[in-house]
């Protein structure tokens, strides 16, 4: 069962900085932040309510002690928030399984329009804005 389960497992990262630069338009909808925190916050502002789960001073993965564990009605297996040089800069939310994988894909596609580029292999979708990108 572990196995099979680990096939499944695929994270979107919602990130603070440009994916790359194309010659496209901007997604629909950009988020200027994520579950409330702003890209490029400073990690003091938010440190009360993050429990480290792995890193240093110059890049470290949290978790938000509050959040549950669903991102748009979708049950998540994790949702992570990075920092880099003490600055917001992605979120990871981690989901298990093709229907989830689905609903995700559906839920990114309704929000920020059509992906810049998709990768059907890999299953890889990709979301370009000024500010922030989806992966």
């Amino acid at each position: 069962m572990k196995e099979l389960s680990c096939r499944w497992l695929y994270a979107f990262s919602v990130m603070g900085a440009l994916i790359a630069a194309r010659g496209v338009t901007a997604m629909q909808n950009e988020p200027g932040d994520f579950r409330g925190v702003p890209w490029g916050a400073p990690l003091e502002e938010h440190r009360s309510g993050l429990a480290l789960m792995s890193g240093d001073d110059q890049l470290a993965h949290y978790r938000r002690v509050p959040d549950t564990n669903t991102f748009a009605h979708i049950d998540t297996w994790r949702i992570s928030y990075r920092f880099y040089k003490n600055r917001f800069s992605s979120a990871m939310v981690t989901i298990v399984g093709i229907n989830n994988f689905n609903s995700m894909l559906s839920h990114l596609t309704k929000t920020y329009g059509q992906p810049d580029s998709v990768s059907p292999r890999h299953r890889i979708y990709t979301w370009a804005g000024e500010n922030a990108g989806i992966m």
